[in-house]
């Protein structure tokens, strides 16, 4: 009995000094909160700025995180150029962007109601009660709201692109990239200019930025606007990059070897081409190497005709096509319907092969005529049968 008592007066007391420490060091984070906010806002200290920025966006040591009075602090500190509130903007913007621009594609499918309105004002009057009733340690110590203006508010990928070109004209391999994209596709009001982007991802990939490298290979591959098709230079620059891990160049260097376009004596060579998507298909989720792969296990063009193994393929190509926005290789879906109908490389079943139809036009609604989606979905079994033997030549 005496020793299960002591056992549980040792558990509370070790209970006991766990909270102490818990208090001790929630204590400690907000001391250094309010000296890291003291030199940022009397003396504007760029590191200090940092560091209060770094608790806003975590919480710790501040009475709740907030973005918002994080961001200010970044900019603070990146105007007088530090690096790394750079850094940390141009990610932080980046994510806004693309909040903002999900948003935008979700919006446009339906129509804003009325009551949203009311609904923001309410939130934005909580917002405002909410930070009059921050303590003093989360209040401001100096002017740190009077830079804000009654201008128009920049938008999201205004101020990405501010800070991208801050970073890139500090030599920031990462941000000169960014830079690249927005000019080889003329994003947010960047006048598009091909050459231009081109000579940014080479500096950027002189500067070890692998996908930079990916990207100037892919311009030389295709040959874009004012920039000339060099197919063996983009083979040598996705090769290199293959060296180097990034796994879609697998891809591209199995696409070369597959039509021979840049490979060596512009010859194709299937054993490679297969070698290739395989090992890019291992590195990361990708559709369109798995369906490839099938259709070259379904011919046996490159490696061991194998059906049951091409379904096998195809299915898993699907899989990730119905599971993911981004990957949408729509001819897996038509393969793995032909396996179903024909029955080849599994058991033939046409209710299934209509259920995987289905779904490929329901993907593909967004890029087809009216007319088309209702022609195809209204085909009886003799055009659906015509038509899947037509994807199969």
């Amino acid at each position: 009995m005496r020793e299960e008592e002591g056992s549980e007066g040792s558990e509370d007391s070790r209970d006991g000094d766990a909270d102490r420490r818990t208090r001790r060091a929630v204590s400690s984070r907000r001391q250094a909160f309010r000296l890291w906010k003291d030199a940022a806002d009397r003396v504007r200290d760029v590191h200090c700025m940092r560091k209060v920025a770094e608790c806003y966006l975590s919480g710790e040591g501040c009475r709740q995180a907030n973005q918002a009075k994080a961001m200010r602090y970044l900019e603070k500190a990146a105007d007088k150029g530090d690096r790394g509130a750079i850094m940390m903007l141009v990610r932080l913007y980046h994510e806004q962007a693309m909040d903002s621009l999900n948003g935008q594609e979700k919006r446009s499918s339906m129509k804003i109601e009325e009551s949203a309105r009311g609904i923001a004002k309410t939130e934005k009057i909580k917002t405002e009660t909410q930070h009059r009733e921050e303590d003093a340690d989360d209040s401001p110590t100096s002017d740190e709201d009077d830079d804000e203006t009654e201008s128009q508010p920049e938008t999201a990928h205004t101020r990405l692109y501010r800070y991208v070109r801050m970073g890139a004209s500090d030599g920031d391999a990462m941000c000169i990239s960014k830079l690249a994209y927005a000019q080889r596709h003329g994003l947010d009001g960047i006048e598009k200019n091909v050459p231009a982007a081109l000579e940014l991802y080479l500096e950027a990939a002189s500067r070890g930025d692998v996908e930079s490298r990916a990207a100037a290979a892919d311009v030389f591959y295709h040959g874009e606007q004012g920039v000339p098709r060099d197919r063996a230079r983009a083979f040598a620059m996705f090769a290199q990059c293959a060296r180097e891990g990034w796994a879609p160049s697998f891809r591209a260097l199995a696409d070369c070897y597959r039509t021979g376009a840049g490979a060596p004596n512009d010859k194709p060579d299937l054993p490679l081409a297969h070698m290739y998507y395989t090992e890019a298909a291992s590195l990361t989720p990708d559709a369109t190497s798995l369906r490839i792969l099938g259709d070259m296990h379904t011919t046996g063009l490159g490696c061991a005709k194998n059906l049951p193994l091409a379904f096998d393929l195809y299915d898993r190509a699907w899989s990730i096509c119905s599971s993911s926005s981004d990957d949408a290789d729509l001819e897996a879906g038509r393969c793995l319907a032909r396996c179903y109908w024909f029955g080849r490389g599994v058991e033939k079943d046409r209710e299934r092969a209509k259920e995987v139809w289905a779904a490929l036009l329901s993907r593909a609604k967004g890029s087809m005529e009216r007319e088309d989606v209702r022609r195809l979905e209204g085909m009886d079994d003799a055009g659906f049968e015509e038509i899947l033997a037509v994807v199969n030549e």
